[in-house]
């Protein structure tokens, strides 16, 4: 058992949250977590962490953690950003932990002094002013967001605007990196503590924007148009043969492709349903049609799940989600499902807390549309907690890592299947290495485009993926 005692002034939710995300959900420790006022010596906790400010404890703990002013200085106001560029912790004992030999310190103790990220082995105790719990907390929550109220026009944060891709962090799980860190202190000092066995997942999900792109006379648009429009004679070649080759396709029907390919490698897919928004962006099948309730009754019978992709008009919408949720829910006899908002159009934390309202199982909105990456920091699920209510939201977010159109339309460097496989390849690397979950975005009419071979990519990931499951 493990005793933290945190200075009474940050004795609050938000502080006891991420200390318990850490600890228990992340590492599986079980604590005991008092203010420093109630703090008697005892002998029955294997160690003993302090988490504050006063240096006058140091003589009582095993591992003392010294807190960064977040918590009780312009909390929520733009002061209380961490100023770029960030200092970092280096040691070259982080190269067996993190594989990096340097850690990006989000927000470290003493801020009013400051001084370079350090951890002091030097005495039978370990003392740190590498603030793990402030740090994870400005990731997981989406602090910076909340701060800084910068949207895209769709309403969105714009990664290009957030910490992670400024310090150039975005496709490294840093919440993890200060995970690892910590249970490397915590093994230093107790080194019989086990942490929660954790292992490699693939979240295989799609989110059907359209049920079926690639109509006879949109192909023969499409082939038109490289010569009327485009003046391409290559280009008509190219789209003629694509279209000549689709022919020969076995297995046409994305569904069939989609749920074949996900079994034969020992997947389950989720597949997200957009039904009755209100904008133009929405409304692209009819929810009630029967060909939508035989697809989604297949993809059920198969043992593959369904989810509401929830319009682009209803992020902040209580009542439209509400609507959406009700036709998904008669549609499958079940509430049991997850959502993922359309164009990722999420803000936090009120289009979460919708969620919860709705009892949604969790979400899976939280990745950047123009970016890939961890947006929150973590290849882990984890609970998200409503900054302005000061609560733990009881929806589990499973953060977004790639979409295929993320990849496809913002990274011109990526033009070659090799290289987005070697890409999607690398991230899958790093998530197994901290036995975290990737969640995977493929869009069903992906497979529907010969112009970037998704099929091909597609299997190759499931392949590698299923290696690295087999691996854990």
């Amino acid at each position: 058992m493990i005793l933290v005692a945190i200075d009474s002034e940050i004795n609050q939710p938000s502080v006891q949250y991420v200390i318990n995300t850490l600890l228990e959900d992340f590492l599986g420790l079980k604590y005991d977590l008092i203010s420093i006022n109630d703090y008697q010596k005892d002998s029955k906790h294997l160690i003993k962490i302090y988490y504050g400010f006063d240096k006058k404890n140091e003589n009582d703990f095993d591992l003392i953690i010294y807190s960064n002013k977040i918590w009780i200085d312009n909390y929520l106001e733009k002061d209380s950003l961490p100023p770029s560029p960030l200092q970092k912790y280096r040691n070259k004992d982080l190269l067996d932990i993190i594989d990096f030999d340097e850690l990006p310190i989000i927000y470290s103790g003493e801020q009013k002094e400051p001084q370079k990220p350090f951890i002091d082995y030097s005495q039978e105790k370990i003392i740190t002013n590498v603030d793990f719990f402030a740090s994870a907390f400005f990731m997981l929550t989406r602090y910076e967001e909340i701060v800084n109220q910068i949207t895209d026009e769709d309403a969105n944060f714009p990664c290009k605007k957030s910490l992670a891709y400024i310090e150039n962090y975005l496709e490294r799980p840093i919440v993890n990196e200060y995970v690892e860190l910590l249970w490397f202190l915590l093994k230093k000092l107790q080194p019989v503590l086990k942490r929660k066995e954790m292992n490699f997942q693939l979240f295989l999900t799609h989110d059907i924007d359209d049920l079926k792109l690639g109509t006879f006379k949109k192909r023969v648009r499409s082939i038109i148009s490289q010569i009327v429009r485009k003046k391409s004679l290559r280009g008509f070649l190219s789209e003629l043969w694509r279209n000549f080759a689709w022919i020969f396709t076995l297995r046409k029907n994305t569904f069939n492709y989609i749920l074949f390919t996900s079994e034969k490698y020992g997947f389950q897919s989720t597949f997200y349903f957009l039904l009755n928004g209100t904008s133009k962006l929405d409304n692209r099948y009819d929810p009630y049609s029967a060909k939508v309730r035989g697809i989604i009754k297949k993809i059920i019978e198969k043992g593959h799940k369904v989810g509401l992709h929830s319009s682009y008009s209803s992020y902040l919408d209580f009542d439209q989600l509400l609507k959406e949720k009700n036709i998904l829910k008669d549609i499958i006899d079940s509430e049991n499902f997850g959502v993922r908002n359309h164009y990722l159009r999420i803000k936090v934390p009120e289009s979460l807390r919708n969620y919860e309202k709705a009892n949604l199982v969790h979400d899976s909105s939280l990745g950047y549309s123009k970016c890939y990456g961890y947006r929150a920091g973590t290849c882990y699920p984890y609970y998200f907690f409503d900054i302005l209510e000061n609560r733990k939201l009881n929806i589990k977010e499973y953060p977004l890592i790639i979409m295929d159109m993320t990849i496809i339309d913002n990274y011109p460097e990526l033009d070659k299947p090799q290289k987005v496989l070697d890409a999607i390849k690398k991230q899958i690397d790093v998530i197994s290495f901290y036995k975290g979950t990737f969640v995977f975005l493929v869009h069903n009419h992906s497979f529907e485009q010969f112009q970037y071979p998704w099929r091909s990519i597609y299997k190759k990931i499931l392949g590698y993926c299923k290696i690295k499951e087999e691996q854990n």
